[in-house]
């Protein structure tokens, strides 16, 4: 059986620094199989949210406010949200768009907000204690993404917060950020000298300042008589301090073409909204300018939450089995018994489909590898491989012949109109649409198949073969069906006069497996 794998993973983040205690994680795991088409948000086990109570190791917490005398406890949790959308699935070029630049990937569009990531409040927040009270002396520390972000001022759909790297240095300290050594000369009362790479700046308490490049915040001034007293907290960065809005790009996101976009709604209410969700539309493989991330996830790729918080990876296809069957012009001679020693016809003209596996077609309870069709000019006969001689078995209708490797049964049915020695081979397959091959003998000479399709040579092509209603016969790579078969390059098989097919052991349970992956991690 041929499967798609289709991993999507969770990971708290458990990077440490300095002298804390190192954490151990232990990964939790929720898979889904999905066939191609299904949506991800309608995954059994993983619905439409993620969150600690899906899986082990996202944040379920409190959080303490405290603002002017209003303290409480609230319980959080963060959740990641996937939209009902029918394109964020796993698809093939012929479920998606119809276009054969696809080529045969199997690949997950990601609609803009299909993803979703948010704090949620699981308490009622009491009245002086929403996000917009918060201020420089009473702010509020959440925690975001895997990291803790302080919000010092707030409105309905903003926020303003310390981005920057959180240090505390005493006076003749230094820390190197950014490549540029960045030193705490002194303080004295609401300021501090600092010096970044020889270029020395005073900068106000709770005011932030650009020192030869490197933004820097100073809060917490503490200063006394004599040097060894002096220290302040700084948050220093490419951003120390800034102010986002709903829609602005994400922190360290590109600010025309973010990958992730602040939502951020009714902060000023007992019920906040405060995430960001996915601000692309990938529906092409080349579409996208963003050199982050420039398409649908296909095989080996995946993409990340800020942080790498959360990744939905597709690391690829698992059970690799395929069949080759190809239908092409050739010549027979065709016996209407295997007992038979005089050839019906001698070196007739026919189609023959074949394959190197001989039990790779099924005639009733007979297996053969091979099938030859011919025309009487009044008509078609069927013929199958026994015992190296092409055997009559039957002549057009429904149901002829089967295709079959190990648990793939494909009929094969064929309609002919005498009157224009032309008719369609269909080939049943289980989900939404069939492949339809358009057959016709030579213009004169009704009784001989020359060429596949409507001409010579695949000099007009047009509605030779088709996936339902989608003439894929101009498409100039091999395309793969949702039931997982390649068809190869339709355009130059037709020059050839040829159809090759690649048919996979399963292709009623051709399935993706999604999984969800989130690291349970403890202090040791």
């Amino acid at each position: 059986m041929k499967e798609i794998m289709i991993i999507l993973v969770i990971v708290t983040a458990c990077s440490v620094t300095g002298n804390v205690p190192t954490e151990v994680c232990t990964p939790e795991i929720k898979t889904e199989d999905l066939q191609i088409t299904q949506q991800i948000a309608h995954a059994a086990a993983l619905g439409t949210a993620i969150n600690a109570n899906t899986l082990d190791g996202l944040f379920d917490s409190t959080i303490d406010i405290d603002i002017g005398g209003v303290n409480d406890d609230y319980d959080v949790r963060d959740e990641i949200q996937f939209t009902a959308n029918e394109d964020f699935a796993p698809h093939t070029g012929l479920s998606f768009d119809q276009r054969d630049h696809w080529k045969e990937q199997v690949f997950i569009p990601i609609p803009q907000e299909a993803i979703t990531y948010l704090l949620m409040f699981e308490d009622t927040i009491k009245t002086g204690n929403f996000l917009t009270d918060a201020t420089e002396t009473d702010s509020i520390t959440i925690p975001f993404l895997g990291k803790e972000l302080e919000i010092r001022k707030a409105t309905a759909t903003s926020i303003t917060m310390n981005v920057g790297k959180r240090l505390f240095l005493n006076a003749g300290e230094n820390v190197i950020v950014n490549g540029k050594t960045i030193t705490l000369i002194q303080t004295s009362v609401a300021k501090a000298t600092i010096d970044v790479d020889s270029v020395r700046e005073v900068i106000n308490e709770d005011a932030t300042e650009q020192v030869y490049g490197i933004e820097i915040h100073v809060e917490d001034i503490s200063t006394d008589s004599g040097l060894e007293y002096d220290s302040a907290t700084l948050f220093i960065g490419d951003q120390a301090r800034t102010t986002y809005t709903n829609g602005e790009a994400f922190i360290g996101e590109d600010k025309d073409n973010p990958v992730w976009k602040w939502k951020l709604e009714n902060l000023n209410t007992n019920n906040p909204t405060i995430g960001i969700t996915f601000a692309l539309d990938l529906d092409d493989p080349q579409e996208n300018d963003n050199p982050l991330v420039e398409h649908p996830i296909s095989e080996g790729e995946q993409l990340c939450l800020p942080f790498d918080y959360a990744c939905l990876s597709f690391d690829g296809l698992r059970n690799d089995d395929y069949h080759n069957y190809k239908l092409k012009t050739g010549t027979e001679s065709l016996f209407t018994s295997a007992t038979n020693t005089t050839a019906e016809f001698s070196s007739a003209r026919i189609l023959t489909f074949s394959t190197d596996n001989s039990q790779g077609f099924a005639v009733g309870a007979d297996r053969t590898k091979k099938i030859f069709i011919k025309s009487t000019g009044s008509g078609l006969r069927l013929y199958q491989e026994t015992n190296g001689k092409a055997v009559f078995f039957g002549t057009e209708g429904t149901n002829l012949f089967n295709l079959r490797y190990k648990d793939t049964i494909i009929p094969v049915s064929i309609s002919w109109t005498v009157a224009t020695d032309a008719g369609t081979m269909t080939f049943d397959l289980p989900v939404e649409n069939d492949i339809t091959m358009h057959i016709e003998t030579d213009r004169s000479d009704a009784e001989s198949f020359t060429y596949l399709g409507s001409s010579q040579g695949g000099t007009n092509v047009t509605g030779d073969v088709r996936y339902g209603t989608t003439d894929i016969s101009g498409f100039r790579y091999d395309t793969r069906t949702p039931d997982g078969i390649i068809i190869i390059d339709p355009e130059s098989q037709q020059s050839s006069d040829e159809l090759e097919m690649r048919i996979p052991a399963d292709v009623n349970d051709f399935r993706a497996l999604v999984s969800v992956k989130a690291d349970r991690c403890k202090k040791v």
